[in-house]
């Protein structure tokens, strides 16, 4: 099993443990751990889930945070099954997925440049690389600065 599951949103937590995300979010002003990567937050759900167990154990109720922890267990099975069905996907295999399509659009792109008259070639190629530089920056938005190293 992997050491950790880490989603991107306060939704995504809640979701995962079964609360609103008004609850999530007090989990995160009371201290529950979570990584900043660039302008957004990380979260990971093994983390999360010994903080709230921690927390339950430090106000004396064992039959909730052995709760917790037997939920917790069965849930990371199911995302474990998951993950090795291919229902999920880990952000590095999405950042290595969008850098070949990228490569080869850029490729195939930039190759239509010889079918413009020689005076609109440059126009092209200049059209075709400010797009492409719309879409990795919207890329690099998207999965957080840390992974932006990864897409060029």
């Amino acid at each position: 099993m992997p050491s950790s599951f880490v989603v991107d949103s306060q939704q995504a937590v809640a979701d995962f443990f079964g609360v609103a995300r008004p609850t999530a979010k007090d989990w995160f002003s009371n201290g529950a751990p979570r990584t900043k990567k660039g302008r957004r937050y990380q979260y990971d759900l093994q983390a999360i889930t010994r903080w709230r167990i921690e927390q339950l154990q430090n106000r004396g109720n064992a039959g909730e945070w052995r709760g917790v922890s037997e939920e917790y267990q069965a849930k990371m099975k199911q995302l474990e099954f998951e993950r090795r069905s291919g229902q999920l996907m880990e952000t590095g295999q999405i950042v290595s997925d969008l850098r070949e399509l990228y490569v080869e659009t850029r490729t195939q792109l930039l190759a239509g440049r010889s079918e413009f008259p020689s005076e609109y070639q440059d126009l092209y190629e200049d059209t075709v690389r400010a797009a492409l530089a719309s879409i990795v920056a919207d890329m690099k938005e998207r999965l957080g600065e840390e992974d932006e190293k990864n897409i060029h």
